[in-house]
Order: C-alpha cells, then structure tokens, then sequence
C-alpha cells in the first residue's frame, strides 16, 4: 500500500460533529450513508471501519483525531476543511440528511490500514435542526429549588 491515498465518498449524512471537537475522545466525526458506488469503492479501500447498519441503511463513521501523539510528537490536525458545492469555505452547521462528499486519508499504522477524515464538500444542505437550551426540560431535586439554573 502507498503511503497515502485519498479517497471521494459520497452519500447522505447523519450526526455530523464537525465544528466542535467531541470532548471525550477529541474526535470529529459524521456518519455517512454511501451511494452503491461509493460503498463498493469503500470496500475495495481496505480502510478498516465497520459498515454498520441502521433503520435508514448501512453507514460508516468517519473521524479525525483533532491532536494525536505520532512518534512522541504531539500533532494537531484541527476540524476537517469544509467546503460548499462551489468550493467555498462553508461555515454553517449540516443537518442530517444532508447530501455531501467526504475526502478521507487512508495510511498504514501498525494494525493496518488508518483513516482521517479530511474534508467535506456539502452538495445539497439540510437545515440542522438542533435543539435549543430552552426546549430542554429543568428537573431540579427536592431541595434544590432555590438555585439558580446553570
């Protein structure tokens, strides 16, 4: 195998944690539903996610590490670039169900083939639909009730 080789994965994504890094394992992440092309391509990449199933088909997760220890050298890699259908810097949130191409970096590691997500260029967005800090419900316990919410 090469160094590195870049794959192009398209398809409809689900739960993409791209502009803040998950804090308990320093991930970015987004799962994506792949086109009958881009899975079979998928397949043939030796990347070594696990195709996993759902109520909406199979999907992969894709990540990047937004800091990892390479040869005793802390190295950050940040969020992956995100890009428009144009090409343009996006900045906004995907929303599940989002049509979108997804750049990934396949290399050896020592227990096989590793990915890092790289980029992703959205092709058809989904409004997010997050919920607000006012739609969650307070439940306070007995006791408690003269403090303040935080």
């Amino acid at each position: 195998m090469a160094n590195t080789v870049h794959y192009y994965f398209k398809g409809i994504c689900k739960w993409a944690q791209v502009h803040r890094v998950d804090e308990k394992y320093g991930n970015y992440k987004i799962n994506l539903y792949p086109d009958e092309a881009s899975l079979a391509s998928y397949r043939d990449s030796g990347c070594q996610n696990e195709i996993k199933n759902d109520e909406d088909g199979e999907f992969i997760t894709f990540r990047r590490k937004h800091q990892q220890l390479i040869k005793d050298d802390l190295v950050t890699f940040g969020k992956p670039q995100l890009l428009d259908k144009a090409g343009e810097v996006f900045t906004d949130n995907i929303g599940n169900g989002s049509e979108v191409v997804v750049k990934i970096s396949v290399f050896p590691t020592r227990n096989g083939p590793g990915h890092r997500l790289e980029s992703i260029m959205v092709l058809t967005l989904v409004e997010y639909e997050g919920g607000e800090e006012s739609d969650i419900e307070q439940v306070k316990v007995e006791g408690l009730d003269d403090l303040p919410n935080f």
